[in-house]
């Protein structure tokens, strides 16, 4: 402790010993405060510790507000170390009851739209694909090998939980008829000539029918464990369903003369043989037609599944779904017989698919 100089009066020894006190009250370093309060007191009042240096009073009041501005400032810098440093009383001080520093909270980057693409196999159908008219030989849902279908569509998160998504999904064409058929057809006639004609045909026919089918869906999914990296998922939804059908064929017709049998204008005298009358195709005859057309259904869809996160914003997507659809188109050609159309039912598949999930932003 600094100790007054002789004939020092008791204000500037006063104003020395608080400039003092406030140093140690905030550690100043031996060197700042001791030598900056010898320079107070020799410039503010003249006497004191050691003779003025500086020769006019406006120069001696700067250079004592320097050395005022020094105390204050490393008055300062020690209390900012106890405040953020280790010192007892600072900010982190927690056993001194001072206010925690809040732990930051980790932020978690969302997306609100995604992207996916997929590819599935149904594996099993049922339903049922009418033929009214000329009975014809065609493979029935039931029957359908596995055929792979792609996917691609967009979707929206609307909840951590819940979102909802567009889908198309295309099919594969499938061929559900492709061969020959041997008939025998019957047709009667009279004119002025002939009481009666009948004539037996045996019919060769060619017959090829194809169906390719597409989906669209506006589905939700309910994600139950959204914080895994394993997220079971349960899903519904409705939508349009095409079919596009295609149909090709061709016979040829030859009468049989030993089957055939036709009568004079009276009805009597029955004699073999083809005859030509009221329209009847000739003793042979070759015809072939070709059509298409395409149908707009109803489409629904249950489903389940699991989603792997492989990445923050790539997800493995694998599931089951029930899809049924319902069947308005029909196609229709002409034969030696009568009308051979075939219509599309309602079906409804058993499928599996997997594809990716791609978050966007």
């Amino acid at each position: 402790m600094l100790q007054p100089s002789p004939g020092m009066s008791v204000l500037r020894w006063q104003t020395v010993r608080s400039a003092q006190e406030f140093a140690q009250r905030h550690d100043l370093p031996l060197c700042v405060w001791a030598n900056q309060i010898r320079f107070l007191a020799s410039t503010v009042f003249l006497d004191g510790f050691s003779p003025p240096l500086w020769g006019s009073t406006a120069m001696k009041v700067s250079a004592a507000i320097l050395s005022l501005a020094t105390i204050v400032t490393a008055a300062t810098s020690a209390s900012a170390a106890d405040m953020y440093g280790n010192a007892p009383g600072g900010i982190k001080d927690y056993r001194n009851g001072a206010v925690a520093v809040p732990v930051p909270v980790p932020y978690e980057e969302t997306y609100k739209w995604y992207i996916r693409g997929d590819m599935g196999a149904a594996l099993k159908g049922s339903g049922s694909f009418g033929t009214p008219g000329l009975a014809l030989d065609i493979d029935q849902p039931s029957e359908w090998s596995p055929r792979a279908f792609f996917s691609f569509g967009a979707g929206r998160y609307l909840t951590p939980n819940l979102r909802t998504e567009v889908t198309v999904d295309m099919r594969g064409t499938r061929t559900l008829t492709e061969g020959t058929q041997n008939l025998s057809v019957s047709l009667s006639g009279s004119d002025a000539a002939h009481a009666t004609a009948t004539n037996v045909y045996d019919v060769n026919r060619s017959d090829r029918f194809t169906h390719q089918n597409s989906t669209f869906l506006l589905s939700g999914f309910y994600d139950i464990n959204r914080t895994g990296r394993f997220r079971p998922y349960v899903g519904a939804g409705i939508g349009i369903a095409m079919h596009q059908i295609e149909r090709s064929s061709s016979e040829s017709t030859t009468c049989d003369d030993t089957r055939s049998v036709s009568t004079d204008a009276t009805g009597l005298n029955p004699v073999n043989g083809c005859t030509i009358v009221g329209g009847m195709p000739l003793a042979y005859s070759m015809t072939s037609a070709s059509s298409s057309s395409i149908g707009l259904g109803l489409a629904a869809q249950v489903s389940a599944g699991l989603t792997y996160d492989i990445a923050p914003r790539t997800h493995w997507d694998t599931g089951y779904r029930m899809l049924w659809q319902s069947g308005n188109v029909a196609i229709s050609n002409g034969t030696l017989g009568g009308t051979s159309t075939i219509r599309v039912g309602n079906t409804i598949n058993h499928e599996l698919r997997t594809g990716l999930r791609l978050d966007l932003w």
